[in-house]
């Protein structure tokens, strides 16, 4: 009941999605019952997605943490510090990502873990304050960076039961040897983004480090190499705002042309880390050439156990990676679709059981929009209820009722419900493509008249 009526309005407050007071009162009491854990409610929600990964050629598992925020000044028992003051907890999550011949579906979530910080950093005044500080940190076994290890194990653990064997995505965060080392170790699938320089104890083909520089860098390795393949590919605009730990800088759209490099080194555990011993691997560099005055050139280094003896799997390793910003997707749905850091429960278990409630949610939009900019031409029906698309055709074929000025074909496509579903949310057309505001909004509109609508058909007294 509670999750078809966040259904139904997915970004409304508690209040506002309930029914009745009773409904209400119902939803209260469900999400503070100390029996009812987020891990229970999310379960069915794990379960289907390993099903749905058992179809897919390939499944990727991409891991990224996101803030979750919520404001007001009274302070809420159990919420932790966040980055740039405020209150809340991190979300870190798998979400998978299954690639088929027609292209990558996201399937769901295999794992995640919430963490609330309650330590505060120990100030450092001299270089060996720092050094001290920073040895203690990596010796905590609960530091913040085992997230990714715990959440990348776990979902691999669940999907080997089905003989699923994922490839774990990450971006600069997850450049972290005592992350995938073992990873590496145990014989797990990765393609990770570098954020730091990395020592190599050797690399294919042998280069000669220079005089200057006794422990011999990936960088200065891949520097020599011969490009592999170059390829043009449609940059989107980027906008930042200076969020947390922002390192992108603005960009506009253009269509960028990429050189890729790909060897095999031998890396050394850097000197701190909890995992021992040196990884053979294969890195694979980006960088794009001719680039436009004024913006800053893409250039990437993966790491990766993924094979590149061929140009193919060179650049099928650069699209594994490109895969990543579906996760970026996801939270987007899940806070400015669904409104999470909207919520005003008063206490961390149940503002992670609302969490919980709406990941189902969040993931369903997604689909939706993703269907319907990655593949517009698939059939509508694959991807909504014949109920909302009922309403739709009805709004754009009743004069009265289609003021939002909605255009749908009998049979619409993807894009084009997308597209009517956000015109009824105020979007402009001439504004670009439909935003997850506007989207929400039109769904929203269009699920309550579908409530309507059921409500005016006779019931079966025996139901």
């Amino acid at each position: 009941m509670i999750t078809s009526r966040l259904e139904q309005a997915p970004g409304a407050s508690l209040p506002k999605a309930a029914a009745s007071p009773s409904d209400l009162e119902a939803t209260y009491r469900f999400l503070g019952n100390e029996r009812v854990t987020s891990a229970a409610i999310l379960a069915p929600h794990l379960a289907e997605t390993r099903r749905r990964a058992g179809v897919a050629e390939t499944v990727l598992a991409v891991h990224d943490t996101t803030e979750v925020r919520f404001g007001g000044t009274a302070e809420r028992k159990g919420l932790g510090s966040l980055m740039n003051g405020g209150q809340g907890f991190f979300l870190h999550t798998a979400l998978l990502v299954g690639l088929f011949p027609c292209g990558a579906v996201p399937l769901g979530l295999g794992g995640y873990e919430v963490l609330v910080r309650t330590k505060k950093r120990e100030k450092a005044t001299t270089k060996g304050e720092k050094r001290k500080r920073d040895r203690k940190v990596r010796s905590d076994p609960d530091r913040e960076s085992e997230r990714w290890l715990r959440v990348a194990q776990g979902t691999e653990t669940s999907l080997r039961e089905d003989k699923i064997e994922p490839i774990h995505v990450a971006d600069r965060e997850g450049d972290n040897y005592d992350f995938f080392g073992p990873l590496a170790a145990s014989g797990s699938k990765f393609v990770i983004r570098l954020a730091q320089p990395r020592v190599v104890t050797s690399v294919v083909p042998d280069f000669e480090p220079a005089p200057s520089r006794p422990r011999p860098l990936l960088d200065d390795a891949m520097a020599p190499l011969v490009v592999r393949v170059s390829r043009e590919v449609d940059l989107s605009a980027r906008v930042t705002s200076g969020g947390r730990r922002r390192v992108d800088k603005p960009r506009s759209a253009r269509v960028a042309t990429l050189d890729l490099k790909g060897t095999q080194v031998e890396l050394q555990h850097p000197v701190g880390s909890q995992f021992k011993g040196k990884l053979t691997l294969n890195a694979v560099e980006v960088l794009e050439v001719n680039v436009p005055e004024g913006q800053e050139p893409v250039h990437w280094r993966l790491l990766t156990t993924e094979s590149i003896a061929s140009e193919a799997d060179i650049e099928r390793v650069v699209d594994i990676y490109r895969y990543r910003w579906l996760i970026e997707e996801f939270f987007k749905a899940l806070k400015t679709g669904c409104g999470i850091e909207g919520r005003q429960l008063e206490t961390k278990e149940r503002l992670e059981n609302a969490l919980a409630v709406q990941i189902p949610i969040a993931w369903m939009t997604l689909v939706l929009r993703h269907v319907a900019r990655d593949a517009p031409q698939t059939p509508a029906a694959h991807v909504l209820s014949p109920g909302i698309l009922a309403i739709l055709l009805y709004m754009a074929t009743t004069p009265t009722a289609n003021r939002w000025g909605i255009r749908i074909s009998k049979d619409p496509t993807a894009d084009e419900a997308l597209r009517a579903l956000a015109r009824i949310g105020g979007h402009l057309p001439n504004n670009g493509p439909p935003g997850w505001l506007t989207i929400r909004r039109g769904l929203d509109d269009v699920l309550k008249m579908l409530a309507v609508c059921e409500g005016l058909l006779p019931r079966c007294d025996q139901s």
